[in-house]
């Protein structure tokens, strides 16, 4: 996987870009115990390929863009650890070490491709869907 230029560096990834283009997206949960692991299967299933990001809020995580049906990918670790400790980065899932954040543009083929992944996913590639949103984690 390749490091991300902007975090590499020390400047800010372009959230502009992120904002503008993902207000609908879905989360699963991984029991995978590697960020590598669950790219892989990622990039397996739909070839997506990963960039490693780095963040002071989540630390390491993969982002990856899925253009064949204009979907984003972000595998991000679930435990965090700051001063006090480890902690969730979202607790009502702290079974699941990664969450994987699949987010879609504003278009109905978009949507629709989010909608199928519903399905394929879990018995493709075994994660689990906790949920949908609309708006930014």
């Amino acid at each position: 996987m390749a490091e991300c230029i902007h975090c590499a560096t020390g400047a800010n990834y372009d959230q502009s870009r992120q904002a503008a283009m993902r207000p609908t997206y879905d989360l699963y949960g991984s029991r995978q115990a590697d960020a590598s692991a669950v790219c892989a299967l990622v990039t397996a299933f739909r070839s997506v390929s990963f960039v490693k990001h780095s963040s002071s809020y989540v630390g390491d995580y993969y982002r990856g863009d899925d253009v064949s049906a204009e979907l984003m990918w972000t595998v991000r670790p679930n435990v965090l650890e700051d001063e006090e400790g480890p902690f969730c980065y979202l607790e009502e899932y702290r079974e699941f070490p990664f969450i994987v954040q699949v987010d879609a543009q504003d278009s109905a083929d978009s949507i629709s491709a989010l909608n199928s992944l519903r399905t394929e996913v879990p018995g493709a590639i075994g994660l689990v869907f906790l949920q949908r949103k609309n708006g930014k984690v």
